[in-house]
């Protein structure tokens, strides 16, 4: 664990000194606002790439994925298991995006109350509810999706 300005577990010494931290050795608000918006990032890129696969997989045909399975010898093997069962791989994407929205969401909620903290509950949340729909929406997690597996 670690305390400010003395040890950590493994007994290494723990400095905290610079802009990221306040005089008492935590780190500053606006370092851990940063912090929640860079990972909101990098949440928001995890959603799309999950949306994006998931249509990349539903839009092969069969015999595009024959002719995969048959062109690619290193990749045979996991082409055969998506030709097979192609709801598994689906199945994956949808829980991990789905987490990875959920995840989205909390933060976006807890950024809001940072950044919002005189505004009500109810403000705060439709703004965190809008704001995250947005991000949403600008990712490519709610296009149209045509199934050939169904």
């Amino acid at each position: 664990m670690y305390r400010p300005g003395g040890e950590s577990d493994n007994g290494l010494a723990c400095t905290s000194s610079g802009p990221l931290y306040n005089s008492d050795g935590e780190m500053s608000d606006t370092a851990f606002l940063a912090a929640e918006a860079a990972l909101l990032l990098v949440l928001v890129f995890l959603s799309a790439y999950c949306s994006c696969t998931e249509t990349a997989i539903t839009s092969l045909t069969h015999g595009r994925l024959k002719y995969l399975v048959n062109t690619h010898r290193r990749k045979r093997r996991a082409l055969t298991h998506l030709l097979n069962e192609p709801n598994d791989l689906i199945t994956a994407l949808l829980i991990l995006n789905n987490l990875v929205n959920v995840s989205a969401s909390t933060l976006m909620t807890l950024i809001v109350i940072q950044v919002l903290p005189a505004m009500s509950k109810t403000s705060q949340g439709l703004i965190a509810t809008a704001s995250r729909r947005g991000l949403l929406a600008s990712s490519g997690s709610t296009s149209r999706r045509r199934s050939r597996w169904a």
